[in-house]
């Protein structure tokens, strides 16, 4: 029997960050940790990432 090796991916270095929260699936669990910052009120409606990767544009409920 193989043994099952466990890995993890780490938020705190700027891959597995990316990995998790700048994909298109996980859109949405990127905009609730955001609006987490903000005491959980419901700030930000929207994200969208620019083509070189270094730009989030947030886009704030009015």
């Amino acid at each position: 029997m193989r043994k099952i090796e466990e890995r993890y991916i780490s938020l705190l270095i700027d891959s597995g960050f990316k990995r998790i929260f700048g994909t298109d699936p996980n859109k949405e669990l990127l905009i609730n940790f955001l609006n987490s910052l903000f005491d959980g009120e419901e700030v930000i409606k929207d994200v969208k990432k620019e083509e070189n990767n270094a730009i989030l544009r947030l886009q704030r409920r009015c």
